[in-house]
């Protein structure tokens, strides 16, 4: 709401309670009203059948847990037709929860990155990948007594560098 207020007629949104045809005209006023220059949406609503062709930067100012969620949203610019470079950010404030979740974004996509197909024949199996990422937040927050110890390092106390 403040991010609408603050841009006013120059932004169009989509969230998981626009219906398909505010969705659609929303899609196309950002598509063809140079005016119109900002779309306010989360990566769920946003990120899946549509085409921001329109878009050379695209923040997002949430994280899903699921990095193909993440990839199918910044497609929405890289699509067919798009001849302009798109610059993709990802916000997020320091000492929230976002901490945690981009980490095990990175993670998964780090173990995958190591992971050789070719002497597999396939990808890995879901639960070995779960197991790493598991194994590599138990390193991280190894130390953390209670929920409330984990929370203090979340908020900058103690945090490593």
């Amino acid at each position: 709401d403040a991010l609408q207020a603050e841009f006013g007629a120059a932004a169009v949104r989509l969230t998981g309670d626009t219906s398909q045809k505010a969705r659609q005209e929303a899609v196309d006023r950002f598509q063809n009203d140079p005016e119109v220059r900002v779309l306010i949406g989360n990566i769920l609503a946003a990120g899946t059948g549509i085409t921001l062709t329109a878009a050379t930067q695209v923040f997002f100012n949430d994280l899903d847990w699921v990095q193909a969620n993440h990839l199918q949203a910044e497609d929405r610019a890289y699509r067919i037709g798009q001849n302009r470079m798109v610059n993709v950010y990802y916000v997020s404030a320091p000492g929230t929860f976002d901490e945690i979740v981009w980490y095990v974004l990175t993670r998964k996509l780090a173990v995958l990155d190591q992971l050789d197909f070719s002497q597999r024949g396939s990808a890995p199996e879901a639960g070995d990948v779960r197991n790493e990422i598991l194994q590599a937040l138990l390193e991280q927050f190894a130390g953390f007594e209670t929920a409330a110890s984990a929370e203090r390092w979340l908020k900058g106390q103690g945090k490593e560098a």
